[in-house]
C-alpha cells in the first residue's frame, strides 16, 4: 500500500482570511487511517478541505507513513493586515444581507480590511464651567418674577451677558439679594426668594413656561414706566452690574418701544413672534440659527387692493416670479410669491378671518414686504354708517393685534402697509419694504391721500428700499424685477449656495431652533449633564424617557448653550428623525465625519461602504479629540433605521477617544437595551409634576388672553397625560383656538379622552377637516377631494425631506387663499427644515400614518402624485446630467432624492428599475451624495442587469470608470473588471496625456483584479499604476505609500514575499520619512510586515515587527483601542502557527477583553477571536473545551448576523471539522449539511461558496468510504467553480485536486493524472513562473498518485519538485519544508533506502529545532524518526 501522504493534519481555518497562506508545521500526524482531515476555508483562493491526495489501496505493502503537504496547513484567522486597505475601494467585511450580493468572504477574511478603530480608552478631559442658566427679558415686557421648582435663569438685557454667575444655592444667595437692590432702585430687596425678580422663559416640546404667575396683566411698560427703567439701567450700569453694550443694547430697545407707546401704534407680536424672540434671549449672546441665509425659505408678501390691480399682479406671479424662482433655486433658495387677490375665501370673510389671516401672513413673510398702490383705497368703513361684517372681522382680528383698535376706520390695504412699514420704521421689513404706486391714478378717497403721503414722507426719512412709480404693468414687472433681485442678492449672494453637508446642518439646527421656543427646565438636568462632562473620567451619558416627555427640548437648548460656552470646541448635533438622511446609518457617519473634517479643516477620506465607514469612524473622532475636542450629540437612537445594524450600536464606541464626549437620548428600543449592556450612565426626564401643569396652563391660557376657571384647570392639571409636555401643549393650543367659552368643560373632556400623544393628534386633525372643508371646484386634485388635510400631510409624511410651500401649492394646485390659513392653523405641528416642512414630532406623523391609511391606496396616491410632478418639472435637468461629477441643478437635485425613493416606497418596480437605469439619471444617483440610496434601489429591483445594459454602449471614460466603480462597490466584481478594462481602453486611446484618469483607473481595476484572484493581472495593472503615480506624485506622499502596499498585497498572495516584503519596507521608510517614529501609519507599517513575515515562516522577524506595532498603538491609541487588539491577535496566530500554544493564549485574552469591551459581549470580531481560541483548545487536544468555545462563537454570529448569515455557516463548517477529527463523522455530516444549507439560500447554487460547501460535504462522505455519494458532490463542486470563475482560477485547480484524491481512493488512477495536470497547469499559469505553494501541494499530491501506481521513478522525482518548490517559495527553514523533507524521507523507507532516508530525516529535525526548539513535539518526532 502506498503512503497516505498528509503534510498537516491541522487543517481547521479558523475564520482564516481570504490571502490566509500560513506556514504552520503542525504536531506529527496519528497513525495512518484510510481518512483524510478536512478544513474550513473562508470562500476564497484555494479551498484545501481535505489532505488532498491523502488515499489508500494501493496493491503493495503498506509503507510507513508519509504526510501529504497541505498548502499553508492551516488556515487560523489570518494575520489582519491593516496596511493591505485600500481607501479608495473598501471591501465589506459582512456583505449585505441581499440575493443578488455574494457572500465571498466571512468576516475578518480580507486583507485589504483593517479591523474597525472604534473605542479608546480615555474620556474627554473637560474644561469649562457649568453653564450659566439665564433669564430671558422679552423685549419690552416688565420683568417677572420666578415659578417656583422650575429653572429660572439670570439674566436681565436682552443679549443676556449680564449676570453671568451661576447659580449655586451654596454662595450664590447674597448675590442675587444685592441684584435684587438694584434692581428695585433701593436698598432694601422686595423679593425674598434670593433669586432675580425678572423671569421669562418659553418652548415649545418640554417643559414649559409662558411667563410667570406673577406676570402682570399688560404686556408692554407704559412711558413713565420706561423713564423709570431708563434710570434703572443707568444706577445698574454706575454699579458695576452692567457693561456698556448691554446698558446701550437695552436702552435702545426701550427708547424703540417708548416711541411705539406715544404713538399707540404697538406693533404686533404673535405668540409665534414672541418665541423667536425668546430664543434669541433665552440663549444669550449665542447666534442664533435661523438666519435668512440658514433658512433659504423665502415668502414675499404682495400688498394691494384687489380689484384694480388685476393686470400687475397677473406681471408678477406669470413673469416676474417665475424668473426670479428658477434663478434663486440655483442658489437653494424657495422663493414663494404669497398673493391674496382674489380675497379671502367666502367662508374666511364670513367667519371674521380676512385681517387676522393678512396680517399673520406678513409676519410669515418677513423682512420681504411689497406694497401695490393705484386708485383704489380697498375695504373699509365707509364715511356713513357700519360694515357690520368689517367691524367684526376687525375686532377679531384686534384680539391678536390690538394695535387696530385705534385705525378701526381705515381699509385693510392700509393696515396691511402700517403692520408691514410704519408702524416700526426701524425694523428690517420697514428698511427693505418695496413701496410702488401708480402714476397719474385718481385716489377715491382721501384716506389713501394721506397714507401716500406718510408713506413719501417716511421715505424721506430713510424708510423702505424703494418707493417708485410706474406707467404700466410692463414698467413695474422691470423695475420690481430689478428691485428685489437687488435685495435677494444680498441676502443668498451667488457663492454662498449651501453644500449638501451645510444644507443637512441647517435642518438640524432648524429642528434645535423648534425645540427652543418657550423653553424652561430644572436646573438640576442642566447640572447634572455639565458635571458629567467635567468629569474626566466619565464615559458616555443617555437622556431617557419616554417619547413628549422632553428629552430632545432639553438636549437642544443645552446644546446652545454649551456651544456658547464652548466656541471652540466642535460641538455636533444630529437629531435622528429630524432630516431624512438623518435615520440612516451610513448618512449619520458620513455626516459627523464631514463635521469633523470641516471644522479641524482636514483632509481625511471618507469611505463610501457602510463597512469601511464604521471602520474609521473612530479615527475621524481620535482626530477631532486629539485638537480641541469633539461633543457628539445623537438624539432618538431608537429612531435610527434598523439596516445595517444600526441599532446594534456595534458603530458606536464603548469607550470614548480622548477629547471626545458621547451625550445620547433613548427610549425603550433595541439601542437601550445595548446602552443598559453596556453599563452607560443614564439620565431620566420626568413628567412635569401636578403644580408645574397648573402653572404652566395658567400662563399658557394667559398669553393667549384666555383663562380656564379653577375647576377647569384642574380638570387638565389631574389628567397623567398632561404629565407630558408635548400633550399638555397641543391640548392648550386647541383650548386657545375654540370659541364657545360655554362648551369649553365639554372639549376638555373629549380632547382628554386621548390617552396618547397621537391619538390628541387624531381629535386635532378631526377639527381641522371640518374648520377647512375647499369648495366644490377649487382644485382639480383627485386627492385634495379625498380629504384636503389629509392630502396636506400626507405629502409631508410621505415626502423623503418634506416639501417646500411653493412644491405643496403646485402639487395640490392650492391657492394661497386656501392655504394660507390652513398653514396658519397648522403652525405649532410644522417645523421648516432647510425650508422644507416637516412634522414638528414623531408623534404626529403616527397619527397621519394612522388616520389616513383608512382611504384605500392614499399615501400611494399621493406618491404617485410627487412622481407625476417631479418627473414632469424636472425633465430637461435630470435628462441633461453628463457625468456622475456634474453639479446638479437645485431641482435635478431634489427629483433625484425624490422620484425613486416613491417608487421604490410604493413597490413601482418596473418604473424604479427604469428610472434608474436611464444613463444621465444613473449618472446622477452614481455620485456621492445618492451612492448609498443607488445600492439599495438596485437591490430591491434588481436592477443591475439594467444598468450595465444601459451603460456598456456608452464610450465616455468617465461613464465607463463610474460604472465599474459602482459594481465594484456592488461586490460585482466581473461586471466591474469589464467596465474598468473599457475605460481603460478609452483613456490610453482618447487622452493618453491624461495620467492621473489613467492612473484612477488603473488603480480600480488592479483591485477588483485582485479580488477575482487574477493576481499576475492585478500585478501588472498595479505596477504600471505605481510607475505613474510615482511620476505624478512627491516621494514622500502618503498616498503613494497606499499605493505601494496594494501591490505589496498582490505580491504576497502570490507568494512572491521578497517583492512583497520590498514594497512593505518601501511604504515603511515613506511613512516614517512623513510621520516620524511614532504614528498610526508607521504601527500598520510594521502590522503589515509581521504578517508576511508570519506567512514565510519566519516567526522571529514576525514576532518583533508585530511587537513594535502593539508597542505603537498602545502609546498611540491607548490600551484599549481596537487596532492594539488586532495586532494582539495577529501576534496570537504567529504562536499558534509556531506552536507555541500556551503564549498566545494570554494574546487571545486581551484582544478578546478590548473587543468586549469596544463592542460588547456578542459583537461579530468577539466571534472571531473566540473561533482562533477553539483551534488552539482544537490544536492542544482540548476538545471538549474547543466544542464549548465553538458553540459560543456560534451563538454570538447567529444572535448578531441572523441564522443564514455566510459567517454562521463558517463556524458550522468549523465544528463539523471538529467532529471529523474526532471521528465524529456523522454529527459531522449534520452540521456540513446546515453550512450548505446557509449557502445555497444565501448565494444560491451557482455561486463559488455554494461550491465550497458543496466540497465540505463531500469530503466528509469520503472519509466515511461513502466515495459514490461524494463523487457527484465534487464534480458539481468543479462545474461550479469553472462556470463561476472562468478555466484559470486557483478553485478550479483545488476542485481539481480534490476530485483526484477521491478517485486515487476509488482505485480510478488513470482519471487522477488529467486532473493533476490541469491543477498544476492552472497553478503555474496564475504564477508565471513564480514559486507557488499551492502548485507544491498538488505535487506532493501527484507523487503520492505515482507511489500507489508503483511508478517509483516518477514518485521520487515528483516529490522532489514538491520539495525544490516550498524551498523556493519559503526559504529552507519552514515548517512545511521540513515535511516534504519528511515524506522523501519515509519514501526511502518503503523503497528500502533507510540510509538515503535518515538524511531527510535529519535535515527534517535539525529545521525543525531551529525553528520550534529542541523539545517541541516536532523536533522529537523527527528525531525519532532518524533511529527507527
Amino acid at each position: 500500500m502506498g503512503p497516505k501522504a498528509q503534510m498537516a493534519e491541522r487543517s481547521l481555518s479558523y475564520d482564516r482570511p481570504l490571502d490566509a497562506v500560513l506556514s504552520a508545521a503542525p504536531p506529527p500526524p496519528p497513525p495512518v487511517s484510510n481518512t483524510g482531515m478536512m478544513q474550513q476555508v473562508a470562500p476564497s483562493r484555494v479551498a484545501y478541505t481535505r489532505p488532498l491526495g491523502a488515499v489508500s489501496g494501493a496493491p503493495s505493502a503498506p509503507p510507513p507513513q508519509m504526510a501529504q503537504m497541505r498548502a499553508s496547513s492551516i488556515a487560523y484567522t489570518r494575520p489582519l493586515d491593516a496596511a493591505t486597505a485600500v481607501p479608495a475601494a473598501p471591501t465589506p467585511l459582512v456583505q449585505p444581507a441581499a440575493p443578488s450580493i455574494s457572500y465571498t468572504r466571512p468576516l475578518g477574511a480580507l486583507t485589504n480590511v483593517a479591523l474597525p478603530q472604534r473605542a479608546y480608552q480615555k474620556p474627554l478631559d473637560a474644561q469649562g464651567a457649568p453653564v450659566v442658566a439665564t433669564q430671558i427679558a422679552a423685549a419690552g415686557r416688565p420683568y417677572q418674577k420666578p415659578l417656583d421648582a422650575i429653572e429660572v435663569v439670570s439674566n436681565y438685557a436682552p443679549s443676556a451677558r449680564a449676570y453671568q454667575k451661576p447659580l449655586d444655592a451654596a454662595d450664590d444667595s447674597d448675590y442675587w439679594t444685592d441684584l435684587g437692590h438694584a434692581l428695585n432702585g433701593d436698598g432694601a430687596s422686595g423679593n425674598q426668594t434670593g433669586l432675580p425678580p425678572v423671569v421669562l422663559a418659553v418652548s415649545s416640546s418640554s417643559q414649559y413656561l409662558f411667563g410667570s404667575q406673577y406676570m402682570p396683566e399688560k404686556s408692554l411698560l407704559t412711558p413713565d414706566e420706561i423713564d423709570a427703567e431708563l434710570k434703572n439701567l443707568r444706577d445698574l450700569l454706575d454699579a458695576g452690574f452692567l457693561q456698556a453694550f448691554q446698558y446701550e443694547e437695552r436702552k435702545a430697545d426701550l427708547i424703540k418701544q417708548k416711541k411705539f407707546a406715544f404713538s399707540s401704534s404697538i406693533p404686533h407680536v404673535s405668540f409665534g413672534e414672541l418665541s423667536a424672540n425668546v430664543i434669541l434671549d433665552s440663549m444669550d449672546d449665542a447666534p442664533h440659527t435661523s438666519s435668512k441665509a440658514a433658512n433659504r425659505n423665502v415668502r414675499v408678501f404682495i400688498s394691494s387692493t384687489f380689484r384694480d390691480m388685476g393686470d400687475e399682479r397677473e406681471a408678477l406671479l406669470k413673469h416676474v416670479f417665475p424668473l426670479l424662482q428658477k434663478e434663486y433655486r440655483e442658489r437653494g433658495v424657495s422663493l414663494t410669491a404669497v398673493d391674496l387677490r382674489w380675497g379671502i375665501t367666502s367662508e374666511q370673510t364670513n367667519n371674521a378671518q380676512t385681517i387676522n389671516v393678512c396680517l399673520s401672513e406678513i409676519d410669515r413673510c418677513r423682512p420681504y414686504f411689497v406694497t401695490l398702490l393705484g386708485g383704489r383705497y380697498g375695504w373699509a368703513q365707509p364715511d356713513h354708517g357700519v360694515d357690520e361684517l368689517l367691524k367684526r372681522t376687525h375686532d377679531r382680528a384686534a384680539e391678536s393685534f390690538p394695535w387696530i383698535r385705534k385705525f378701526s376706520t381705515r381699509s385693510v390695504t392700509e393696515l396691511e402697509i402700517r403692520h408691514a412699514l410704519l408702524n416700526d420704521m426701524g425694523s428690517e421689513t420697514s428698511r427693505r419694504g418695496l413701496v410702488y404706486m401708480r402714476k397719474d391714478a385718481q385716489d377715491e378717497d382721501t384716506r389713501l391721500t394721506h397714507l401716500k403721503k406718510e408713506l413719501q414722507d417716511a421715505r424721506s426719512q430713510g424708510a423702505f428700499r424703494a418707493l417708485g412709480q410706474y406707467r404700466d404693468a410692463e414698467e413695474l414687472k422691470r423695475t420690481l424685477s430689478a428691485d428685489l433681485m437687488k435685495l435677494l442678492d444680498e441676502d443668498f449672494p451667488a457663492a454662498t449656495v449651501p453644500t449638501p453637508l451645510e444644507r443637512e446642518r441647517q435642518a438640524h439646527d432648524a429642528f434645535q431652533d423648534s425645540r427652543c421656543r418657550v423653553y424652561v427646565s430644572k436646573p438640576s438636568y442642566f447640572s447634572e449633564l455639565n458635571s458629567h462632562l467635567l468629569n474626566p473620567t466619565s464615559g458616555p451619558i443617555v437622556v431617557v424617557g419616554d417619547a413628549g416627555v422632553g428629552k430632545s427640548a432639553f438636549l437642544c437648548n443645552w446644546a446652545v448653550r454649551y456651544k456658547r460656552d464652548n466656541p471652540d470646541k466642535l460641538v455636533i448635533t444630529h437629531f435622528i428623525g429630524a432630516t431624512s438622511a438623518s435615520t440612516d446609518l451610513a448618512q449619520t457617519l458620513t455626516r459627523i465625519m464631514q463635521e469633523i473634517n470641516s471644522f479641524y479643516q482636514l483632509d481625511k477620506e471618507i469611505p463610501t461602504s457602510v463597512t469601511a465607514m464604521v471602520e474609521k469612524f473612530p479615527e475621524f473622532l481620535a482626530e477631532a479629540g486629539k485638537r480641541r475636542g469633539l461633543v457628539l450629540l445623537l438624539d432618538a437612537l431608537d429612531q435610527l433605521s434598523p439596516a445595517d445594524g444600526a441599532q446594534d450600536l456595534l458603530w458606536l464606541p464603548t469607550i470614548s477617544p480622548d477629547g471626545v464626549r458621547l451625550v445620547l437620548s433613548c427610549q425603550t428600543s433595541p439601542c437601550l437595551n445595548v446602552i443598559t449592556k453596556r453599563k452607560w450612565r443614564s439620565m431620566q426626564i420626568q413628567p412635569l409634576s401636578k403644580a408645574e401643569r397648573t402653572i404652566l396652563i395658567s400662563e399658557y391660557m394667559q398669553q393667549a388672553g384666555k383663562k380656564l376657571t379653577p375647576e377647569q384647570t384642574e380638570l387638565v392639571a389631574s389628567s397623567n397625560q398632561c404629565g407630558y409636555p408635548l400633550f399638555l401643549r397641543t391640548l392648550l393650543e386647541e383650548l386657545r383656538v375654540f370659541g364657545s367659552f360655554e362648551q369649553l368643560e365639554s372639549k376638555i373632556s373629549g380632547y382628554l379622552a386621548a390617552k396618547t400623544i397621537p391619538d390628541l393628534f387624531d381629535k386635532v386633525f378631526e377639527r381641522l377637516e371640518k374648520d377647512f372643508v375647499l369648495p366644490a371646484n377649487s382644485t382639480n386634485c383627485k386627492e385634495v377631494e379625498k380629504s384636503f388635510i389629509g392630502a396636506v400631510l400626507g405629502l409631508v409624511l410621505v415626502s423623503r425631506k418634506g416639501l417646500a410651500e411653493s412644491e405643496m401649492l403646485e402639487c395640490l394646485n392650492l391657492t394661497q387663499a386656501y392655504w394660507s390659513p390652513l398653514f396658519l392653523a397648522l403652525e405649532e405641528f410644522l417645523v421648516s427644515r432647510s425650508g422644507f416642512l416637516a412634522f414638528f414630532h414623531d408623534y404626529m406623523r403616527q397619527a397621519v400614518e394612522k388616520r389616513y391609511s383608512r382611504i384605500p391606496n392614499f399615501f400611494n396616491d399621493l406618491r404617485r402624485l410627487l412622481t407625476g410632478y417631479w418627473n414632469s418639472k424636472a425633465a430637461s435637468e435630470m435628462a441633461a446630467v453628463r457625468s456622475s461629477k456634474d453639479k446638479l441643478s437645485p431641482l435635478a437635485q431634489r427629483a433625484f432624492e425624490e422620484v425613486p425613493f416613491h417608487y421604490e416606497a410604493s413597490s413601482d418596480i418596473n418604473s424604479l428599475r427604469n428610472f434608474i437605469s436611464k444613463p444621465s439619471h444613473f449618472r446622477a444617483l452614481a455620485a456621492q451624495a445618492f451612492r448609498f440610496d443607488l445600492v439599495r434601489y438596485v437591490r430591491s429591483c434588481d436592477g443591475a442587469v439594467a444598468i450595465k445594459n444601459a451603460m456598456q454602449s456608452l464610450s465616455d471614460i468617465s461613464d465607463m470608470d463610474t460604472t465599474a466603480s459602482f459594481f465594484k462597490e456592488l461586490g460585482s466584481y466581473e461586471i466591474a473588471e469589464d467596465f474598468y478594462q473599457k475605460a481603460l481602453v478609452a483613456a490610453e486611446k482618447v487622452n493618453p496625456r491624461n495620467e492621473v484618469t489613467l492612473a484612477d483607473v488603473l488603480d480600480g481595476l488592479g483591485y477588483v483584479q485582485r479580488l477575482r484572484g487574477k493576481y499576475i493581472d492585478a500585478a501588472k495593472t498595479l505596477e504600471r499604476c505605481l510607475e505613474l503615480k510615482r511620476r505624478l506624485l512627491k516621494e514622500d506622499d502618503g498616498s503613494l505609500a497606499t499605493s505601494i502596499n496594494n501591490l505589496a498585497i498582490v505580491f504576497r498572495k502570490q507568494g512572491k514575499y521578497e517583492r512583497a516584503e520590498e514594497l512593505y519596507n518601501n511604504a515603511l521608510a515613506i511613512r516614517l520619512k512623513i510621520f516620524g517614529t511614532t504614528h498610526a501609519d508607521v504601527a500598520q507599517s510594521y502590522n503589515s510586515l509581521g504578517c508576511l513575515y508570519q506567512d514565510q515562516g519566519k516567526f522571529e522577524i514576525a514576532e518583533k515587527n508585530l511587537m513594535e506595532a502593539i508597542r505603537l498603538r498602545e502609546l498611540l491609541l491607548g490600551s484599549g483601542h481596537p487596532d492594539l487588539a488586532m495586532s494582539l491577535f495577529n501576534l496570537g496566530n504567529v504562536y499558534l502557527d509556531w506552536s507555541r500554544f500556551q503564549e498566545s493564549v494570554p494574546l487571545y485574552d486581551r484582544a478578546l477583553e478590548i473587543y468586549e469591551a469596544c463592542f460588547g459581549p456578542q459583537h461579530p470580531y468577539v466571534a472571531q477571536v473566540l473561533n482562533s481560541m477553539a483551534g488552539v483548545q482544537q490544536e492542544m487536544g482540548h476538545y471538549d473545551d474547543a466544542e464549548k468555545i465553538y458553540f459560543r462563537t456560534l451563538q454570538i454570529r447567529e444572535a448578531s448576523l441572523g441564522s443564514s448569515h455566510p459567517d454562521v455557516a463558517l463556524t458550522l463548517n468549523d465544528i463539523a471539522v471538529l467532529y471529523s477529527r474526532q471521528n465524529r463523522f456523522d454529527e459531522a455530516v449534520v452540521y456540513y449539511k446546515r453550512a450548505l444549507e446557509i449557502r445555497r439560500a444565501v448565494v444560491g447554487e451557482a455561486h463559488p461558496d455554494y461550491a465550497q460547501a458543496l466540497k465540505n460535504l463531500a469530503t466528509v462522505y469520503q472519509d466515511l468510504g461513502r466515495y459514490h455519494e461524494a463523487l457527484p458532490l465534487f464534480e458539481k463542486t468543479l462545474d461550479v467553480y469553472k462556470t463561476a470563475l472562468g478555466e484559470l482560477h486557483p478553485n478550479v485547480a483545488s476542485a481539481c485536486t480534490g476530485l483526484a484524491g477521491l478517485k486515487q481512493q476509488m482505485g480510478r488512477f488513470n482519471e487522477c493524472i488529467p486532473l493533476y495536470e490541469k491543477a498544476l497547469q492552472i497553478y503555474g499559469d496564475l504564477a508565471g513562473g513564480a514559486p507557488d505553494s499551492d502548485m507544491a501541494l498538488t505535487l506532493n499530491d501527484f507523487a503520492v498518485l505515482f507511489f500507489k501506481m508503483q511508478n517509483w521513478a516518477k514518485a521520487e522525482e515528483t516529490y522532489l519538485r514538491a520539495l525544490d518548490m516550498y524551498e523556493r517559495c519559503f526559504g529552507e527553514k519552514h515548517p512545511d519544508v521540513c515535511q516534504a523533507l519528511i515524506n522523501i524521507g519515509h519514501f526511502h523507507v518503503s523503497r528500502g533506502d533507510k540510509g538515503k532516508a535518515k538524511e531527510y530525516f535529519t535535515r527534517a529535525a535539525e529545521t525543525y529545532r531551529e525553528i520550534f526548539g529542541a523539545n517541541h513535539a516536532k523536533t522529537l518526532h523527527a528525531i525519532s524518526l532518524t533511529s527507527a
